[in-house]
């Protein structure tokens, strides 16, 4: 039976909202063998590697001496704020439920993004939704009502990782386009490990990972790790082709529930009842988003 193209886009929706879910799982596993920089360039690092070797056809080096001051610093800031973003959400899935970093970090902030940087229409109805995303992540990161300040760690990181999530999404659109999407990806990649690998050899001071760390397990997570970043890349490409941008926003709203799935089959983490319904409510909040979009 042949599958239509509008079929294989959800299909590959789907998967992009279980690789999403899933990358906080090789951040858990790898904290007991490295530290969260040095995991978190390996990963980058390793991504880099299979993109020259995957896009190689699609790479057109003379490209380099084009590229404008400009889009190098965006190319570099996209690497900061991205990789800072998964430095923070990998240090929120240390110390918080699984779940509740992935309801927060589907938090709808592109929006009022839009409407600052550029232009973009903001209406009442999304300032209502935006208004109760923020009620449901009250209801996960706040461990005592008492005291509205008190924070889960965790919670508060994976709000901060919305953030830095959301400037390096939107810094593509100031890029030029001299570069195509696999380039600027393979760019990010690279400028990315270097930054982190910079910030964790030259200011953290930590010395290289020793050889004897490499067990054949721990680099298949790390290839594994590698190839989960390059699907996200063909993944997203390949599904919004084929499938209308809201629906394809709604589809991605999966990934929650995967996120829920393996925290309760992985980690045996059960949300409480409060978070559970934080959840639903900033799932709610993005569905309709979504939709007004």
């Amino acid at each position: 039976m042949k599958i239509s193209d509008k079929n294989k886009g959800i299909f590959a929706l789907v998967a992009l909202a279980f690789v999403f879910a899933s990358m906080g799982v090789f951040a858990r596993y790898l904290q007991f063998d490295f530290s969260l920089f040095q995991q978190t360039y390996l990963r980058i690092f390793a991504a880099f590697l299979l993109g020259f070797i995957f896009f190689f056809k699609d790479l057109d080096f003379k490209k380099i001496r084009r590229i404008s001051r400009k889009d190098w610093f965006l190319i570099f800031f996209r690497a900061a704020t991205l990789y800072g973003a998964i430095l923070l959400i990998s240090e929120a899935y240390f110390s918080s439920k699984y779940s509740n970093v992935s309801f927060i970090a589907s938090f709808p902030l592109l929006p009022l993004f839009g409407f600052y940087f550029f232009k973009e229409k903001f209406t009442k109805e999304k300032a209502f939704y935006i208004t109760l995303a923020l009620i449901g992540i009250a209801l996960i990161a706040i461990k005592d009502f008492s005291d509205i300040f008190s924070w889960g760690q965790g919670e508060l990181l994976a709000v901060l990782s919305v953030i830095l999530f959301d400037f390096s999404y939107i810094a593509r659109k100031w890029q030029s386009e001299t570069l195509n999407n696999k380039e600027i990806t393979v760019l990010v990649f690279l400028a990315g490990s270097l930054l982190l690998f910079a910030s964790s050899f030259f200011i953290l001071n930590e010395p290289l990972p020793p050889l004897s760390t490499f067990t054949p397990v721990l680099i298949l997570i790390i290839l594994i790790a590698a190839i989960f970043n390059l699907a996200n890349l063909f993944l997203t490409n390949y599904g919004f082709q084929r499938v209308d941008v809201i629906f394809a926003g709604n589809i991605l709203t999966l990934e929650t529930v995967f996120a829920l799935l393996l925290g309760i089959f992985l980690y045996q983490e059960i949300p409480l009842l409060r978070e559970l319904v934080g959840g639903i409510i900033i799932v709610t909040s993005v569905y309709q988003m979504n939709k007004l979009s």
